[in-house]
């Protein structure tokens, strides 16, 4: 898009036959790239990815619709709402990896929109999808599980309290 839109004030300051873009005397492996094939593969590979992102969006909104205002407004009281959380404690796991891999989706097929312009500009787009995935390990799978955990075994034991006072019994 930028590039298109450079070219819109009718000063051409390059055009986009530029070597740089893969026009007239680039190097060979620039016209590859720009080759049907390459074209084809990159434009199905950024269309699948753009798919799953929005995909993933939707499982993360909708879970987060469902999930979070029955923890918090839908059930009457606090044992209501450990008891099921306790039931669907596996559901709400989901919400970060979805919401994650939403925006790297998304950040991945950015490359290969961008392969439609120029090498550079796929190469360069790559850079922020790299960061992104670089980053999941150590953000959503180790913070999001610790979490969860220290979640999950505080209900366990408001629940174990709640049978040793004579309360109903616990959901294990």
């Amino acid at each position: 898009v930028p590039l298109a839109v450079y070219n819109l004030d009718g000063i051409e300051t390059f055009g986009t036959r530029d070597a740089a873009l893969g026009g007239d005397g680039s190097p060979a492996w620039y016209r590859a790239w720009h080759g049907p094939r390459a074209q084809h593969a990159c434009h199905w590979a950024s269309c699948c990815l753009i798919s799953l992102s929005v995909y993933c969006s939707w499982e993360a909104i909708s879970r987060c619709f469902m999930l979070i205002p029955t923890y918090s407004l839908y059930m009457p009281d606090m044992e209501a709402r450990l008891r099921f959380f306790m039931l669907h404690y596996d559901q709400i796991m989901w919400v970060w990896p979805y919401t994650w891999g939403s925006g790297c989706l998304l950040l991945l097929a950015l490359p290969f929109l961008g392969a439609r312009i120029s090498p550079v500009v796929s190469m360069c787009t790559a850079m922020p999808a790299v960061g992104a995935i670089r980053m999941i390990k150590s953000t959503c799978w180790k913070w999001g599980n610790m979490s969860g955990d220290f979640q999950h075994e505080l209900a366990k034991q408001l629940l174990a309290a709640d049978d040793s006072s004579g309360g109903e019994k616990a959901v294990s």
